[in-house]
C-alpha cells in the first residue's frame, strides 16, 4: 500500500478498525517521507464493535 501511495495511485482508502487489545496496531504509512493529506467521506460503526471509515486524498 505505502509504494502505491507514494505513485499517487491510491484514490481512496477504505479502513475497517477492529477492536482489539493487542498492544501495537498496524502502521500504514510508517516510512513515507511525504505527508499523505486526506479528508473523511464517511464513517460507519457496526454492533460488532468495527468502525469503517472512508478517507480521500485532499
Amino acid at each position: 500500500m505505502q509504494s502505491l501511495t507514494r505513485m499517487e495511485l491510491v484514490d481512496e482508502f477504505h479502513l475497517l478498525v477492529h477492536p482489539l487489545l493487542l498492544g501495537k496496531g498496524t502502521k500504514l504509512f510508517d516510512g513515507m517521507d511525504d505527508r499523505v493529506n486526506l479528508r473523511r467521506l464517511d464513517v460507519e460503526s457496526f454492533d460488532s464493535g468495527i468502525v469503517k471509515t472512508v478517507y480521500q486524498r485532499a
